[in-house]
C-alpha cells in the first residue's frame, strides 16, 4: 500500500504536466478580423495571407490600412533577415566553388535604409532565380523563403491597390 501510494504521488505530477496544454495549442486559432479579411479576399494569394496576418497579432490589432501594411512589412523585413543569414551561414560553410560563387552573387546586402533594402530583395529574388536556372544540378536551400518573400511582395502590392 504505501509503495502505490508513493508511486502514484510521483506519477500524479507527471499525468497533470501531460494532460494539460502547456503550449496552448488549443488556443492558437486563427484571429480574423474584418481588415484582415478584406485585405487576403483581395489578394492574389489568400492562403498565404490569412496564414501570414491570421497569426501575427499585430496584424489581429491593426485598425487602418497603415497598420496592416506595416504589420505585412515588418512580416517581410523579418523574413528577409531570415533569408541573408541563411545565405550568409551558406557561403561561410560552402566549400564547393561554383555553389559559394552563385549564393555570393545572390546575397543579400543590408544597409538601413528601407528603399534600399526592397530594392535588393528584388535584386536578390531575380538572382537566385537566375543561378539555379542556369544551375539545375544545385539545389536550393532557400527556396521556400524565397517563395514567400515573393508572396510579401505580392501580398504588399495588393494591400497598396486593393485596400
Amino acid at each position: 500500500m504505501r509503495t502505490s501510494m508513493s508511486l502514484l504521488i510521483f506519477f500524479l505530477p507527471y499525468v497533470f504536466l501531460s494532460s494539460v496544454d502547456l503550449f496552448a495549442e488549443n488556443l492558437r486559432v486563427y484571429a480574423i478580423t474584418p481588415l484582415i479579411q478584406e485585405a487576403c479576399d483581395s489578394c492574389n494569394i489568400p492562403k498565404f495571407c490569412y496564414d501570414v496576418l491570421g497569426n501575427d497579432p499585430a496584424a489581429q490589432f491593426s485598425s487602418t490600412k497603415f497598420n496592416i501594411e506595416a504589420a505585412t512589412i515588418q512580416l517581410a523585413y523579418s523574413n528577409y533577415t531570415n533569408i541573408h543569414r541563411k545565405v550568409s551561414i551558406i557561403t561561410s560553410k560552402e566549400t564547393n566553388r561554383e555553389y559559394k560563387q552563385g549564393f555570393i552573387n545572390t546575397l543579400l546586402f543590408r544597409s538601413n535604409n528601407f528603399v534600399q533594402e526592397v530594392k535588393d530583395a528584388a535584386d536578390h529574388l531575380t538572382n537566385c532565380m537566375i543561378f539555379f536556372y542556369d544551375s539545375p544540378n544545385i539545389p536550393n536551400p532557400i527556396a521556400q523563403d524565397n517563395d514567400s518573400l515573393l508572396s510579401f511582395f505580392d501580398l504588399l502590392r495588393s494591400m497598396h491597390y486593393n485596400l
